[in-house]
């Protein structure tokens, strides 16, 4: 029998990343003397990742034709669907779905014991010590790149942190403290077995993070602040980030780029503060000021959407991404914020604030990173308010809370994952390349909820 099926069209897809996690958490705080409190604990985990992708309509279509996996029958039809917007599909059973494009499975084993020292000196000068070590296991199952479906032996990553500071109360309303850390983090699994398939990195090694922290404080019974001073370096990062060949072209290819080795470095400084005009007024106030950068330039694989390497005139793409000194993206560096909170009757108050961000980057596509560095995005402000009401009764009470955001509806940027800069005579959205796939924010939205304490 001959059937008649439609060979070309569009199937819309689901990307699914399932997750099942069981662990214990056991903690150990105790207090030796009015000096002296330590803390200890362990963590066990086991966690197992399920990531394939499956069709959530066929949009008109016949079937859908799969040609990914090399367990199957040669190209088998899929006329099976799955709502993706169905809340009681976590408790469904993963094996009995059919799964296209790619399916694999992500194991992770962790056994960790952490603890914490902290000392008061005298009544003014207290410090902490804190640490933790820990081993990660991860294999990888892969169903559809490997004759027969292969299982990887656990690969055992040790990992762990060190952390300490200090607090001096200078005086009754004063305060200077410091912290330091150094971090060796195993790296995420996608770093571990590399390019999509059971490929052990040959180059494992852990992200190493070191933080320092130096700020002061200030209270009085009418104001308080604080003034924090950092710098983090992150290094051996793994990072996926989007990637698009022949951009607008008929034939384009959307993808993404797999960063291994690279390194951010981020300074800044913080004030917060709150002024308490009477019992009925006070204004609250932030401003951050930070520089985020990456550091050296790295090398970047290339895969389309359906995990597969991007061959073009039949060669595997591969690049070293000029990154060295690119601001880091998808975070504004410069924000700021005002408000006030007013007790309006006993009971009722009303909050109201104003947040400016600036110095936002984007969070670049890897084929368009140059000379130029990372695309600025424009700067914007937003207002937000909220009423709360709470109706004591006894021990108990019932709290009422309205909060609208971005009152004034304004339009604005809050993200792009491409960094194409504009050239004379390209068209532009506020200043920016409208060849850019950028994200708006939300305008003008509300919430309101109530919540029971006793």
């Amino acid at each position: 029998m001959e059937i008649d099926l439609d060979t070309n069209g569009i199937s819309r897809r689901a990307s699914v990343n399932s997750h099942n996690w069981y662990g214990i958490l056991a903690n150990f705080n105790n207090q030796l003397n009015d000096k002296l409190v330590v803390d200890f604990g362990v963590d066990l985990r086991s966690y197992t990742g399920y990531h394939y992708r499956r069709v959530d309509n066929r949009l008109g279509g016949d079937a859908y034709l799969q040609t990914d996996n090399l367990n199957n029958d040669p190209n088998p039809l899929f006329f099976e669907t799955y709502e993706s917007n169905q809340p009681w599909w976590v408790f469904g059973n993963i094996d009995d779905e059919e799964k296209i494009d790619y399916y694999n499975t992500g194991l992770v084993r962790w056994l960790g014991v952490f603890g914490q020292v902290e000392y008061s000196f005298n009544e003014d000068i207290t410090g902490f010590v804190q640490g933790a070590l820990s081993n990660q296991g991860f294999a990888r199952e892969e169903f559809f790149n490997e004759t027969p479906p292969e299982k990887t032996d656990f690969e055992n990553i040790l990992g762990g942190n060190i952390k300490g500071g200090v607090n001096w109360n200078l005086d009754e309303r004063n305060n200077i403290f410091a912290n330091a850390g150094y971090y060796s983090k195993q790296p995420l699994f996608d770093a571990v077995y590399i390019n999509f398939g059971n490929n052990l990195n040959p180059n494992l090694t852990n992200e190493k993070i070191v933080g320092m922290e130096l700020g002061y404080g200030y209270r009085s019974s009418k104001f308080r602040g604080n003034i924090n001073l950092y710098r983090t370096s992150w290094k051996d990062r793994f990072e996926s980030v989007s990637a698009t060949f022949n951009a607008g072209d008929p034939d384009e290819i959307r993808g993404n780029a797999n960063l291994l080795g690279v390194t951010q470095v981020h300074t800044g400084i913080e004030l917060d503060g709150r002024f308490q005009v009477s019992d009925k007024v006070a204004f609250i106030g932030m401003l951050s000021i930070g520089n985020w950068e990456y550091k050296d330039d790295v090398s970047a694989t290339f895969f389309d959407n359906n995990q597969q390497p991007i061959v073009i005139d039949g060669q595997e793409q591969q690049e070293v991404l000029p990154l060295d000194g690119v601001k880091v993206g998808d975070a504004a560096q410069f924000t700021a914020f005002i408000g006030t909170d007013i007790n309006i009757i006993d009971n009722l108050s009303f909050d109201a604030g104003y947040r400016f961000a600036d110095n936002l980057y984007a969070d670049f596509d890897a084929t368009d990173i140059g000379e130029e560095g990372a695309l600025k995005l424009p700067s914007f402000g937003l207002a937000d308010a909220g009423l709360s009401y709470r109706l004591p009764f006894g021990k108990n009470a019932l709290s009422f809370r309205v909060n609208v955001n971005n009152i004034f509806d304004n339009t604005y940027i809050a993200e792009s994952d491409t960094n194409i800069f504009a050239q004379p005579g390209d068209p532009t959205y506020d200043g920016i390349s409208t060849s850019n796939r950028v994200f708006f924010g939300f305008g003008r939205t509300w919430n309101a909820s109530v919540r029971l304490n006793f």
